[in-house]
């Protein structure tokens, strides 16, 4: 064997050495049940970091469609709708990066709809409760005021709740008895204040939100630490101490969280949330905080959930399918072209590891349109065999020898394979680079499949038959 297939065969050892290498954390990972994986995720795993993302359709999950609430808009136009819109979806990925959810899909759907699916994702409660909040955080001065006695006296005998009264405002007497230039709000806690009926500051300039331990006069409970920015600071700072001994009241999402007097002038742009939240409440408001606020509400017009078995069984329905695809095409290529189908069954193996391998590498999600795509590629690959050995049996039948005949029939073969996958290459970017979910799925697998299909085709089962050459030294070729 001279040098240079020596180096050859050296390289693509290597190449198929790290491709295993890439592949067998997956081997590792998905010998795990449904129920293990899930609980190895939540223990942070490195295992997990190192595997192929799933798709909704393949891992389970939740797919949810929002509808832009554009009656909260004053401007209609269409591009502020649009802009609304897209600013509303960074909102959304950054409320999902708090969740945690790996390869989350956002993509917007014609003029008002965003599509979102979150693989992993089996609680789509507290999804939806992260996604869709609002988190509009105001501070207003409390206005004391005798009638609010009156006031609340006439909410409790009206029998009213806070989210009612919320959803459907107040009865027209009740409205009657609030002062000019105020508002009535509820109280976390109970009860109602007023509040002048413009925020004095807003949650605009709010830097960063944290969970922190309670005040020291509450027993348990956790409360939201803030930080505003230097403009908000500033503001902050000249309102307390334009109203010291004035309260101001803190409300989020139309709900006074706490209502503490200023006893003087606050600098630095720090303060606290008091509410007495749960530990899972603190998390959920401070993330909502810390990803901006909505534009415009959204609505959710479709909801739809993928079970983790039912992901479950379409990996399995799709391995089968290439498993048994697979096993046909090996025992037609040998039956049809004796040794020539056994090398290149060989290399049709490798175009399944190297794709594989490629795939994991650049944390390509698959799903079950990407495994239509392998498959489709695989097949692809198996005509650009039969291509190549089809030329060689006409260069054998014009009673060439076997290694001009195998050059012979790379070299006519070359074009029409080329010309074939670079225009279907070409077709699957540009669905990748246009398509949405599963179409860029299936557009990702059948472009690298192809791609490597064609270094497999030319360049590894050249080796094979070089290698064949050199060491069997054979005086005929079966094909």
């Amino acid at each position: 064997m001279d040098t240079k297939l020596t180096w050859k065969v050296l390289i693509l050892g290597a190449v198929v050495l790290f491709a295993g290498f890439k592949l067998y954390p997956n081997f590792l990972w998905y010998s795990f049940s449904v129920e293990e994986r899930r609980e190895q995720s939540q223990l942070n795993n490195p295992l997990s970091k190192k595997v192929f993302p799933l798709g909704l359709d393949l891992q389970g999950g939740v797919h949810l469609v929002y509808k832009l609430d554009t009656s909260k808009l004053e401007d209609l136009s269409d591009e502020n709708v649009r802009r609304a819109l897209e600013q509303n979806m960074v909102v959304i990925n950054n409320r999902i990066d708090a969740l945690g959810v790996a390869n989350p899909f956002v993509a917007r759907q014609g003029k008002e709809f965003v599509v979102i699916q979150l693989p992993g994702v089996y609680e789509s409660e507290q999804a939806k409760k992260i996604i869709g909040k609002t988190a509009l955080l105001e501070f207003r001065l409390v206005k004391e005021n005798e009638v609010l006695i009156e006031i609340t006296q006439k909410i409790e005998e009206s029998g009213l709740k806070h989210n009612e009264i919320l959803k459907n405002g107040l009865p027209e007497e009740i409205e009657k008895l609030i002062p000019e230039g105020t508002d009535l709000v509820p109280v976390r806690e109970g009860g109602y204040l007023l509040v002048t009926d413009k925020a004095d500051l807003t949650g605009k300039y709010l830097k960063l939100a944290r969970v922190e331990l309670g005040s020291s006069y509450q027993v348990g409970g956790l409360s939201i630490g803030f930080e505003l920015d230097s403009d908000g600071a500033k503001l902050f700072e000249q309102l307390t101490a334009a109203h010291i001994n004035e309260r101001l009241a803190i409300i989020l999402d139309d709900l006074i969280q706490s209502a503490p007097r200023i006893e003087s002038r606050i600098p630095g742009g720090r303060g606290q949330i008091t509410g007495n939240f749960s530990s899972q409440e603190a998390k959920l408001l401070a993330n909502v905080l810390n990803s901006g606020n909505l534009q415009a509400p959204m609505m959710v017009v479709e909801e739809r959930s993928v079970g983790p078995q039912m992901g479950e069984d379409s990996i399995r329905a799709g391995l089968q399918a290439i498993l048994i695809g697979f096993l046909f095409v090996i025992v037609f290529m040998i039956f049809y072209y004796r040794v020539s189908g056994i090398l290149a069954d060989i290399a049709l193996i490798l175009n399944l590891v190297l794709l594989m391998a490629t795939l994991s590498a650049l944390k390509a999600t698959l799903t079950l349109p990407g495994i239509a795509g392998i498959i489709l590629s695989l097949a692809m690959a198996v005509d650009a065999n039969i291509l190549i050995l089809e030329r060689i049996r006409e260069e054998m039948a014009k009673g060439k020898q076997i290694k001009f005949a195998v050059d012979e029939g790379y070299a006519k073969a070359f074009s029409a394979i080329l010309d074939g996958n670079l225009t279907t290459i070409f077709a699957a970017a540009f669905l990748f680079q246009f398509g949405s979910g599963p179409v860029r799925g299936f557009g990702v697998t059948l472009m690298w499949g192809l791609i490597i299909s064609m270094i497999t085709a030319f360049v590894v089962t050249k080796i094979f038959y070089e290698l064949w050459f050199s060491i069997y030294k054979p005086k005929s070729l079966s094909v």
